[in-house]
C-alpha cells in the first residue's frame, strides 16, 4: 500500500495507479498510515514553500530508518532553512539516467516539461549520482538533444537510509500532472508509474502486478468518421483483461489475448457516440470513454468552424460580441503553475493587431456567406469597419494606406510587410466578395503605399518604422535601394505583400503591381530551397509563396506562376500522413527558428521541431496557411484531384484536432499551436519566447483554418474572380489613388507628424511580426 497524504488522491494519480494495479489511498495524517506502507507526501501550501512540520518530520525519519518509502513533493522533509524557490525559467526536466526503477521505461536524456512550475533551488545537492532528473535549460523535442550543460539542479532525486529506506524528493509537485498541463502526457505516465511502482513496498508487489490492467484505447478515426466509414476501435491491456464495450445501445464483451493487442471493428449509425470501454481484472476495474461524430465530411467541418467563431465570444477574444469593439491577438504561449494561459498583452494593455482583426473578420464573414448565418456575417462587417477605421492610416501623410502593427504606441507606426500585406490582401478580397467598395478602395490605397516602397530589386523591407522614412527621404530611398537579403529575409515576410500586388494587378489591370515584386518571386525560384531563409520550416513560407504565386499568376495572366506554385506544393503530397497531417520539415536545414545550442533556447522566437522526424504541425505559421493555400489551389488550379483530395485530408486532420472538453472556455473550440503527431497531443519544443507550442491565435491560426474551411465547403469560388468589368470600373479609381500618394511625396514632411518615441518594451517577449 501507498498512503498519500490528504483526503483524496488527484484524480489523475488516482486513475493511473488503478491501471498499473497500485493500491494507493488517502491518509489524513501520518498517524493514519498503516506501519510497512509506503508514503506520498504532496505539497499543500504549493507554490508558497511550507516546511514539513517538526513531528512529521520525525515520523518520516523513523519510517525511513525502519525500511519505508516515501515521496516528498517540492519540499524536503529534512530541511533546516527555508530554500530559494522560482519559477522553471525555460529549464525543463531530463532524464539523467534509466538504471533505476523509478525511470527504467524512459531512456536517459528523455525530455518532461513542466512549464513555469516553481521549483526548489538546490543546486549543489545531492551529488549527482542521486539524482534520477535533472532540471536545466536544453534544446530539443523527446531528449536533450545537445546533452546537458554543465549547470543544472536536482529535479528528482533519491536518498538511502538504514534499513533499506528510501526518500524520493521532486523540486516540484508533479502528482497532478494532467491538471498542470505538464508534457508530454505519455513521458509523465511513464514517470509516475515508475515512481509508483517503486513506492510499492516489495511485499505488495505480486499484488500489484496481478491487479495490473495498463488499459490503452483508441478510435481509427478519431473524433470523426464519415458515413459508410469503417471504425475500428484498437485496445491494448495485460492479457486476461476482461473488455466491455458499450456504444450505441449495444455491448460487447471481449478478453485480451496473449499478443497484448485486440482490433473491434464497430458499426455504428450518423450521429454523436460516446464509447464506452471497461476493462477489468479481478476487482480492479478502470474505464475509458472515446466520442466520435458520424456525420458527412462537410457537416464535420461546418460544425468545426462554428464551434470555433463561437469560441471568439466565449474565450472573450470579441472585445464587443458584435465584433464593433475588434479582437484580441490570443492567448500568451506560457502555461502557469495552474495549467492556464492569460490573453495577449504589450507595454500593459491588451494586445490588438491589424492582421488579428482583419482575418478574424474575413472568416465572420464568408462562413456568415457560405453558411448563411446572420450573426456571423454581422461581426464580419462591423470587424471590418472597426479595423479600417481605428488601424489604417488614411491621410495626407507619408504613413497613408499603411496598417498600425499594434494600435498603440510606437508599434502602431510599425509596417510589416506581411502584417500589412494580409491586411490589403483581406481587404481586397473582401471588396470583391461583398461588392464593398470601401473595402475594395481600402486595400487599394494599401497596395499604393506598399508598390511605392517596394526595392528596385524585387524584394521589400521586412519591416518600415515611421523613423525609417526620415532617413530614406520619404518612400522614394525605399524604392531606388536594393534591398539586401538581411532586410527581407524570406517569403514569410515578403509573400503576402507579393500576393497583394497580384491581386491589386488583377482587379485593376495595371502591370505595375506584379512588375515590382517578380523580380524577387524569380529570385526565391532559381535558389528553392537551398538558399532560402526559410522562418520555422518549409511549410510556413512555402504556402504564403503559393499563395503569392496563385494571385501573381491570375494578375500578371502569366500562367507559368501558376505552374510554379503546384510545383512547390508536391513536397507537401508527397509527406503527407494517413492522417492528413503534413508535419514540418527543413530540408536544407538551415532555418532562422531552429535551435542550434543549448544556451539559445528560449531567448527568440523559434520553431518547435528539431529534425524533420519530429513530426510535428505548426498551427500557427505552416498547418494553417498550408490549408489556405490548398483551399486557394482548389479554385486556380481546377480539376487537380491530387490537390483536391490532400485539401480535404489536411482539413479533417486539423478539424480532429480543435480543442475539445478541456473544461477551459479560454481554449475549447480554439487550436494551439504545435502538435505531435506521434504522441497524438499538443507538444512540441517549447523555447520560442512567446508563442511556444500552446499559444493560440485568433489571426494567423484560427481564422486562417476556418478561412481555409469554409472556401474548401463552398460550392463557388471564394469570391467574384475580377473581369474586365471590374478593371474599367477600379483602373481608373487606382490611378486617381496612385495620383494622391504621388502628390503627399512631395510634401510629407510638412503633413507627417513626428514620430512616437520608442519606449522601453517591459518583459513581454510575446511581439511576433
Amino acid at each position: 500500500m501507498i498512503a498519500y497524504l490528504g483526503s483524496s488522491v488527484p484524480s489523475e494519480l488516482a486513475d493511473l495507479a488503478t491501471n498499473r494495479g497500485v493500491d494507493l489511498r488517502p491518509a489524513k495524517t501520518l498517524a493514519d498510515v498503516p506501519a510497512g506502507a509506503s508514503v506520498w507526501v504532496p505539497a499543500p501550501g504549493y507554490p508558497k514553500y511550507v516546511p514539513v512540520a517538526s513531528s512529521d518530520s520525525a515520523e518520516l525519519r523513523r519510517r525511513l530508518d525502519a525500511g519505508a518509502r516515501v515521496l516528498c513533493e517540492f519540499v524536503h522533509p529534512f530541511a533546516v532553512a527555508v530554500p530559494d524557490v522560482r519559477p522553471a525559467d525555460y529549464e525543463r526536466l531530463v532524464v539523467r539516467r534509466n538504471d533505476h526503477g523509478v525511470t527504467r521505461a524512459l531512456t536517459p536524456l528523455v525530455l518532461l516539461d513542466a512549464h513555469r512550475a516553481v521549483m526548489v533551488d538546490a543546486s549543489g545537492a545531492p551529488p549527482p549520482d542521486a539524482r534520477l532528473l535533472e532540471l536545466a535549460r536544453v534544446a530539443g523535442v523527446d531528449n536533450a538533444l545537445y546533452g546537458l550543460p554543465e549547470t543544472t539542479r536536482p529535479a528528482l532525486a533519491e536518498w538511502a537510509f538504514e534499513n533499506n529506506g528510501v526518500l524520493l524528493w521532486s523540486a516540484t509537485v508533479i502528482g497532478d500532472f494532467y491538471r498542470r498541463r505538464y508534457g508530454p502526457s505519455r513521458h509523465w505516465e511513464q514517470l509516475l508509474a515508475g515512481i509508483l511502482q517503486y513506492l510499492t513496498p516489495h511485499a505488495s508487489r505480486a499484488d500489484m502486478f496481478s491487479r495490473q490492467i495498463q488499459l490503452h484505447a483508441t478510435l481509427q478515426p478519431s473524433v470523426w468518421a464519415d458515413i459508410d466509414q469503417p471504425v475500428t476501435l484498437q485496445v491494448t491491456a495485460c492479457p486476461e483483461v476482461e473488455i466491455r464495450i458499450a456504444a450505441a445501445g449495444v455491448e460487447h464483451a471481449a478478453a485480451i489475448p496473449a499478443s497484448g493487442c485486440l482490433d473491434i471493428p464497430l458499426s455504428l449509425p450518423s450521429g454523436e457516440h460516446r464509447i464506452t470501454v471497461t476493462a477489468t481484472r479481478g476487482e480492479n476495474s478502470i474505464q475509458r470513454v472515446l466520442p466520435l461524430s458520424i456525420c458527412p465530411r462537410t457537416t464535420f467541418h461546418a460544425r468545426t468552424v462554428t464551434t470555433n467563431l463561437e469560441w471568439y465570444r466565449e474565450a472573450g477574444m470579441l472585445i464587443a460580441p458584435d465584433g464593433g469593439a475588434g479582437v484580441l491577438e490570443g492567448l500568451q504561449g506560457l502555461v502557469d503553475i495552474e495549467g492556464r494561459q492569460k490573453p495577449c498583452s504589450h507595454e500593459g494593455k491588451p494586445n490588438e493587431r491589424t492582421d488579428c482583426n482583419l482575418q478574424s473578420a474575413l472568416a465572420f464573414k464568408a462562413a456568415g456567406n457560405v453558411l448563411q448565418s446572420a450573426d456571423f456575417a454581422a461581426v464580419g462587417d462591423n470587424l471590418f469597419r472597426f479595423t479600417r477605421e481605428n488601424f489604417q492610416f488614411r491621410d495626407s501623410s507619408i504613413r497613408n494606406g499603411f496598417w498600425r502593427w499594434f494600435r498603440h504606441g510606437y508599434a502602431s507606426e510599425v509596417f510589416y510587410s506581411d502584417d500589412g500585406g494580409w491586411a490589403g490582401l483581406l481587404s481586397l478580397v473582401k471588396g470583391l466578395m461583398d461588392a464593398d467598395d470601401k473595402a475594395l478602395e481600402s486595400g487599394l490605397h494599401t497596395a499604393e503605399a506598399t508598390r511605392a516602397t517596394w526595392g528596385r530589386n524585387g524584394h521589400r523591407r521586412t519591416r518600415i518604422d515611421r523613423p525609417y522614412f526620415d532617413d530614406m527621404d520619404g518612400r522614394r530611398g525605399f524604392r531606388e535601394e536594393n534591398v539586401t537579403k538581411p532586410q527581407y529575409r524570406s517569403p514569410h515576410y515578403e509573400a503576402p505583400s507579393m500576393a497583394l500586388m497580384g491581386l491589386a494587378s488583377w482587379i485593376t489591370g495595371r502591370r505595375d503591381f506584379v512588375d515590382c515584386c517578380t523580380p524577387g518571386i524569380e529570385d526565391y525560384l532559381t535558389t528553392w530551397p537551398e538558399d532560402i531563409m526559410f522562418q520555422h520550416g518549409e511549410s510556413d513560407d512555402t504556402a504564403k509563396l503559393v499563395i503569392a504565386l496563385l494571385f501573381v499568376g491570375a494578375g500578371s495572366g502569366d500562367e507559368r506562376w501558376t505552374r510554379e506554385a503546384r510545383d512547390l506544393l508536391e513536397p507537401f503530397l508527397e509527406r503527407q500522413l494517413p492522417s492528413g497531417a503534413i508535419p514540418e520539415f527543413d530540408r536544407p536545414g538551415q532555418r532562422y527558428g531552429r535551435v542550434r545550442e543549448n544556451a539559445r533556447y528560449g531567448t527568440f522566437e523559434s520553431s518547435l521541431f528539431q529534425v524533420d522526424e519530429d513530426l510535428i504541425c505548426d498551427q500557427l505559421y505552416g498547418s494553417s496557411f498550408l490549408a489556405l493555400a490548398f483551399s486557394l489551389a482548389r479554385w486556380f488550379i481546377p480539376g487537380d484531384h491530387n490537390v483536391v483530395g490532400a485539401c480535404g485530408r489536411l482539413l479533417d486532420f486539423l478539424a480532429r484536432i480543435q480543442v475539445r472538453d478541456m473544461g477551459d472556455p479560454l481554449l475549447d473550440g480554439a487550436w494551439m499551436r504545435s502538435y505531435d503527431t506521434r504522441k497524438g497531443e499538443y507538444y512540441g519544443e517549447a523555447g520560442d519566447w512567446g508563442w511556444g507550442p500552446f499559444a493560440v491565435e485568433t489571426g494567423w491560426m484560427c481564422s486562417i483554418i476556418d478561412l481555409a474551411l469554409i472556401w474548401n465547403l463552398s460550392e463557388t469560388p471564394p469570391f467574384p474572380f475580377p473581369d474586365d468589368i471590374t478593371r474599367e470600373r477600379w483602373q481608373p479609381e487606382s490611378l486617381r489613388i496612385r495620383t494622391e500618394h504621388d502628390e503627399l511625396e512631395g510634401h510629407w514632411r510638412e503633413t507627417t507628424p513626428p514620430p512616437i518615441p520608442l519606449t522601453p518594451e517591459p518583459d513581454e517577449p510575446d511581439l511576433r511580426g
